[in-house]
């Protein structure tokens, strides 16, 4: 029980620093390379898809779904995917992640670089809190779920 929180709380700090450096590809991709949605979501799923996980998963939803329904759904897509891919995370930072999906897309890379710099200093508020959490309660977690094992082997016993 203990290490399966302590699971959750790592992988949530993963998570979040994913997102970060997914977004860091799509803010170059559209201000540098003047990349249309579609091509920033497939570099950035690349490279989130190096390390595995949710937000290659969330990332890879995305492209698929824009390619079966189109660019003029892009905000159903991109809320569905969090809802689907990024469901275990705070709600508070699962309206942040949404917030991009008026923004993406629908302004200019000017705009849009503003509006992605934004969510990253929210998203990085929130993955401080999550690495302090995770420092504070892994080690509880972690020594309670070892100390339950030993205890059910001393009852077996």
């Amino acid at each position: 029980m203990g290490i399966k929180a302590s699971m959750r709380l790592r992988e949530h700090v993963g998570v979040l620093n994913d997102l970060l450096s997914a977004l860091e590809t799509i803010e170059s991709e559209i201000c540098c390379r003047l990349s249309p949605i579609p091509v920033a979501l497939k570099s950035a799923m690349q490279v989130a898809e190096d390390g595995g996980g949710k937000c290659g998963a969330f990332l890879k939803r995305c492209v698929d779904e824009l390619n079966r329904r189109g660019p003029q759904d892009f905000r159903h897509i991109w809320r569905d995917s969090v809802e689907a891919e990024l469901g275990f995370m705070p709600e508070a930072e699962k309206t942040v992640i949404n917030e991009l999906a008026a923004t993406l897309g629908n302004y200019g890379a000017d705009e849009q670089a503003a509006s992605i710099g934004y969510i990253r200093r929210r998203l990085e508020t929130f993955l401080r809190s999550a690495e302090q959490e995770k420092d504070r309660s892994c080690r509880i977690y972690t020594t309670l779920g070892v100390t339950m094992g030993i205890a059910v082997v001393i009852v077996l016993i």
